[in-house]
């Protein structure tokens, strides 16, 4: 690592916080704060993963040439674990006495960040250096969904094909904001072509349903996406007419508009209009109206502007249903989806969109093609740790780990990889994994009951062959495809060698598509289990217990082996057996 080039450290300390670290022209590492906590989403300061990255790389704060944070306002429910703040409280109230078209006026959210929003979040910002290193550095903010947008912009690459493309960013809502438009530049500059507010967010409803239907919003909205197959169409499209009422794609201002309140008094407004309507229904309907408006949405914006290249980010694109619809039936030559997309994306953003701006006579700045940017163990540390497990597991390292847990899938055992350095965001990518075959649906109940704790609704994922994945997925275009952003309608002849990772009503899959450059060590894993099993893919789950993150620390690994009903662990060159 040269220590001549600049040093950007970017960090998100809202919900899901992260951090990344540029040097150079590279990302050198990006992560995630839950992995060191074992609280998933964790949010606020994210002063382990700060520490980390100032001990790896032989840093300090003061060596770092620049400091920047996503978002410009004081962050809403800042602490970890807080349902409420004032500031929600305030922005609930606003919403329930006055009408939409004066809240979402930008003029009176940017008068709110400039009285309190903007002075209010520096001062955040600024007591948690000194609370957490005893110390007053500079540092700059940055807006949310122009974060968002530079993260997808970051890991397309699209900024070395193409003089121009188009930048969507979606989510529940970020400094005012809810959905951008922008013109990208091949020189990386934005021009931002329409914005809808915090007050009109399609996501914010999805969000909402999510919370009235008594799960977790800004958490489990995938588990209403995962529901939404299995409803018949005819009572899907009356709840999607009954939500269109509520917040739609208004043509003449091309943005989204809303008739719908703010927090708790939207989720009393949807009891009462989804009163006595099957969840199954409510899920399909949500999902439908979703992808109706997002399309709406993106093919106004790419017939207007003639251009047919887009990229897109925040977390109203981690909807992988959606997503698949959009790169099939939007009129887009090409396309990219920004990976784990939620606002841990935004230190990534944040981080790029510096590195552009200071960086003027910069080299080309090298696309991401991996995400696997978190911490890593040698084998001599994972000997260490494992002789305090003595008791508990029999171990044994092997010439050929990859070989070895081939050979036990095979089997049809269930098997955990730790292997590398961890991935980065929402979706476990081989390196921090639980694996099994795909073509014994039997195994999904091992899994469910077992280990994962899963919605008896929710499938699983697949990792599949790059070379292979055109035989398996009808509408396979090689694409966006490394990360599980989309999901593929799986070939007729080839769901029985699926259909572990297949959705049972709709024929689909969520894949990672491997290819040897980017994913070596666990690309020759499955080329093995190919050769012994006649099958290119591997069910892929996230390594972790229910309700907790993907595993981070050595001993959070072995303690998740512990607790659950999972037998086998790969661990870098080490195959790991729980004694009976």
């Amino acid at each position: 690592m040269n220590n001549n080039y600049n040093k950007i450290l970017a960090i998100h300390d809202g919900h899901n916080a992260s951090v990344c670290f540029i040097q150079g022209t590279e990302i050198i590492a990006l992560v995630n704060e839950e992995r060191f906590t074992n609280v998933k989403n964790q949010g606020g300061f994210p002063i382990q993963s700060i520490k980390w990255i100032l001990k790896e790389y032989d840093l300090t704060l003061n060596s770092i040439s620049k400091i920047v944070f996503p978002h410009l306002n004081k962050i809403v429910n800042y602490d970890q674990g807080k349902e409420t703040s004032f500031e929600r409280k305030v922005f609930e109230t606003l919403s329930n006495l006055f009408p939409q078209s004066i809240l979402s006026n930008k003029h009176l959210f940017e008068l709110y960040g400039k009285i309190y929003g903007r002075p209010a979040r520096k001062i955040q910002i600024k007591n948690n250096f000194i609370k957490s290193f005893d110390e007053n550095v500079k540092f700059e903010i940055i807006e949310h969904h122009l974060t968002h947008a530079y993260a997808s912009v970051a890991t397309s690459g699209f900024l070395n094909n193409y003089d121009k493309f188009l930048v969507f960013t979606a989510d529940t809502s970020g400094d005012g904001l809810s959905s951008t438009v922008s013109i990208c530049n091949s020189d990386g500059a934005l021009t931002r072509i329409s914005q809808s507010s915090a007050f009109d967010s399609l996501c914010k409803m999805y969000s909402q349903i999510t919370e009235m239907m008594g799960m977790k919003p800004n958490e489990h909205e995938y588990k209403i996406m995962g529901m939404s197959p299995y409803a018949e169409k005819k009572y899907a499209k009356g709840i999607c007419n009954i939500l269109t009422k509520l917040v739609f794609f208004d043509e003449k201002s091309e943005t989204f508009k809303s008739e719908f309140a703010y927090g708790a008094p939207a989720v009393k407004k949807l009891h009462k209009l989804l009163y006595k309507k099957r969840f199954d229904s409510i899920a399909a309907g949500t999902q439908l109206h979703f992808e109706q408006m997002i399309q709406q949405w993106i093919n106004h914006w790419v017939s207007k502007t003639g251009i047919k290249v887009s990229v897109f980010g925040g977390g109203g694109f981690m909807n992988v249903k959606s997503n698949m619809l959009i790169s099939k039936q939007a009129q887009l030559d090409d396309y990219y989806f920004c990976p784990s997309s939620g606002d841990e994306s935004t230190s990534l953003g944040a981080a790029y969109y510096e590195y552009l701006k200071t960086c003027k006579n910069r080299e080309p700045f090298t696309p991401i093609d991996n995400l696997y940017l978190g911490r890593e163990y040698s084998d001599r540390q994972i000997l260490k740790e494992l002789k305090k497990w003595y008791e508990i597991f029999h171990f044994k390292k092997c010439d050929d780990i990859n070989l070895e847990v081939a050979r036990f899938l095979e089997k049809g055992e269930v098997i955990a990889r730790f292997n590398g350095r961890e991935e980065w965001g929402a979706r476990a990518l081989g390196n921090r994994s639980i694996l099994c075959r795909t073509d014994n649906p039997s195994l999904v109940n091992v899994l469910n009951k077992k280990i994962k704790m899963r919605d008896f609704w929710m499938p699983f994922a697949c990792s599949i062959l790059d070379k292979h994945a055109q035989e398996y997925f009808e509408d396979y275009d090689g694409k966006s495809d490394q990360f599980m952003m989309k999901t593929y309608t799986v070939k007729e002849s080839k769901i029985k060698n699926l259909i572990a990772g297949v959705h049972p009503f709709d024929g689909t899959c969520r894949a990672q598509v491997i290819r040897k450059n980017t994913t070596p060590e666990y690309w020759d894993l499955l080329e093995k289990f190919t050769e012994l099993s006649g099958i290119s893919a591997l069910l892929n789950t996230s390594f972790n217990l229910h309700g907790k993150p993907i595993v981070g620390s050595l001993d959070d690994t072995l303690n998740t082996i512990y607790e659950s009903g999972i037998k086998y662990l790969a661990i870098g060159n080490y195959f790991v057996m729980k004694k009976k």
